[in-house]
């Protein structure tokens, strides 16, 4: 079952073929309730293929629950930067409270002349990933350089853990 919405309650009734609390166990103690559950998800943030990468900022998610990003990845699209000193660079930052914002990433991912089209880059290395309600996160691109090809396109995903509400 695929659900797209803010789903609250306390009862969910499924259909006879789902998945129901009998699948999972017969003893109350095992079974699916909503301490459990967690909501994995991620949110692709994905730089317009076709035309040369450029800054941007842009908020992503706001956090529903207490959480934890636990990936972030980068892959450059069909044209990776080539021929100089060109590159695009990924930050990921996250404002709690209406602070200001900060990287949650040890260090950010430049995206440059040694970068394969369509291959993702190695996955960064998230230093603050628990997070709180209401918590903001952006993605930051900057572009530097001066000589070569600007990386045409790519995408940004960052995977989230959230706790139920």
């Amino acid at each position: 079952m695929t659900v797209v919405l803010d789903l609250r309650g306390t009862t969910l009734k499924l259909p006879p073929e789902s998945l129901g609390d009998a699948y999972w166990s017969s003893t109350a103690a095992d079974a699916l309730v909503v301490a459990k559950q967690k909501h994995r998800f991620a949110v692709a943030f994905p730089l317009t293929d076709g035309t040369d990468v450029t800054a941007l900022t842009k908020l992503i998610h706001v956090a529903g629950g207490a959480g934890k990003v636990t990936g972030i990845e980068v892959t450059p699209g069909e044209t990776a930067p080539n021929g100089g000193d060109k590159k695009w660079t990924v930050d990921v930052l996250k404002s709690t409270a209406g602070g200001a914002f900060a990287s949650i990433i040890d260090t950010t991912k430049d995206v440059g002349q040694s970068s394969v089209a369509l291959t993702p880059e190695t996955p960064l290395t998230v230093s603050a990933s628990t997070y709180k309600v209401s918590d903001v996160f952006q993605v930051v691109v900057t572009v530097s350089g001066s000589s070569g090809n600007q990386g045409q396109g790519g995408v940004v995903v960052v995977w989230f853990n959230e706790e139920p509400v």
